[in-house]
């Protein structure tokens, strides 16, 4: 009996970890750009991706968890790599987003052009 009551323990203190990261994670984040690219990550599990440029007006809506593998990397699934290709933009089953601070990389080292930024 000691023993399911641990492990019990152990489960809802995990799930509340989870939690307390997934809600330092949601937010919005924009991509430092003249095109307004915005990523809103919500605390459900869902995320939804808007991008303007112009006339051109395309979004769309997925799923995102953390990573199993690396706590500092989110997982988006159908991902569309909006950007200046316009219509042309890149289709993804699965993208990664490394987790730096305000900051979601689309490398570890936060340096890429991509990156978007969480506005408080």
């Amino acid at each position: 009996m000691k023993k399911y009551i641990v492990l019990t323990l152990l489960i809802l203190f995990a799930q509340a970890c989870k939690s307390k990261r997934y809600k330092e994670i949601t937010g919005r984040y924009y991509k430092v750009s003249s095109n307004l690219n915005y990523l809103d990550i919500n605390e459900n599990g869902t995320y939804f991706h808007y991008y303007k440029n112009d006339s051109l007006e395309l979004s769309q809506e997925g799923l995102w968890k953390i990573s199993q593998h690396e706590n500092s990397v989110i997982e988006l699934s159908n991902w569309k790599n909006y950007n200046e290709l316009g219509k042309d933009y890149e289709d993804y089953n699965m993208y990664l987003l490394f987790i730096n601070g305000n900051f979601l990389n689309v490398t570890p080292d936060g340096n890429a052009a991509s990156s978007f930024e969480k506005k408080r």
